[in-house]
């Protein structure tokens, strides 16, 4: 099996490794693993699970396979919101007023999302688009305006944005799926929100769900953080985790179910579930394989 491979080297690019713990906590939930990580690789999930969300932003999405990983990334359809960063969290959001819809989309994501999906500093600078740009400012003109503010704000405080080229920017996504159990999802200066799953012992029905966050800060004021048991609630997760842990009991029990057939992933937005699974069957020397699925059942 490979390494890293082109993930690693897309990656490479963030400095993951000069980011800090936010925060970190785990759960123990009432699912099997692999349905509880399949609940993160893709945002195909968005607009059943996670409806207050459309008003901010489509979620159409593609999603590519890298050997072991696989990424996902929002796949902009409209020619006015494809631009580099189209891909990822820090996007413009859509509405007639780009400014107000990207503050909002950006704000949203943040506040329900456990204070992650971008940082206090982005957030900030996306708030003040509406009065440093005219009323017509397109899309990719508001995006180049709050990075560059944000950048500098950042820089101010003693954090230092790496140089991302902008083909990397593109092709690096939404979020990474790295074999077996984890999935992050990244900016310049974040990873986060970030989970890892794995099996509680071997229960089948049982798994142990880890979320953690990662971000760039000045030197000597890295929080310090540790490992914290929260039961699954919205009081500890957030509204948006309670959706999707909501979703993953109810997968759980229709998996279980006697009319279910099998999984039927979306070709173009569900390739790092597809791709899990594969190189999950052959890790286990092809137990576990996809098959094709009998139409008279």
């Amino acid at each position: 099996m490979d390494g890293p491979g082109r993930a690693g080297e897309i990656l490479d690019h963030f400095q993951l490794d000069r980011m800090r713990y936010k925060w970190r906590q785990w759960a123990i939930y009432p699912c099997n693993w692999k349905v509880a990580i399949e609940a993160f690789l893709e945002p195909y999930h968005v607009a059943a699970t996670h409806t207050q969300l459309l008003a901010y932003a489509d979620y159409y999405a593609a999603s590519q396979q890298y050997g072991l990983h696989s990424v996902s990334k929002y796949d902009a359809r409209e020619d006015k919101f494809k631009m580099a960063q189209a891909s990822g969290t820090v996007r413009a959001g859509k509405g007639e007023d780009a400014r107000i819809s990207t503050y909002e989309l950006i704000r949203e994501n943040y506040e329900t999302v456990m204070n992650t999906a971008s940082t206090e500093t982005l957030v900030k600078a996306a708030s003040r688009l509406v009065d440093e740009l005219p009323e017509n400012t397109t899309p990719a003109e508001c995006i180049d305006h709050w990075l560059k503010s944000a950048k500098a704000d950042d820089a101010a405080r003693g954090v230092i944005w790496p140089d991302i080229p902008p083909e990397i920017q593109a092709e690096s996504g939404l979020a990474w799926g790295l074999f077996p159990n984890q999935n992050i999802l990244h900016g310049v200066t974040f990873a986060s929100p970030a989970y890892r799953v794995r099996p509680y012992g071997d229960d089948p029905n049982r798994c142990i769900f880890e979320a953690y966050a990662l971000e760039r800060f000045p030197d000597g004021e890295e929080p310090e953080t540790k490992w914290v048991f929260a039961e699954p609630t919205r009081d500890n997760w957030g509204p948006v985790l309670e959706q999707d842990f909501n979703n993953m009991e109810f997968v759980q029990k229709g998996m279980k179910s006697s009319g279910f057939r099998g999984a039927l992933p979306n070709p173009h937005q569900e390739q790092k579930v597809i791709n899990l699974h594969r190189c999950l069957a052959a890790f286990m020397e092809g137990r576990g394989a996809p098959r094709i699925l009998d139409e008279s059942s």
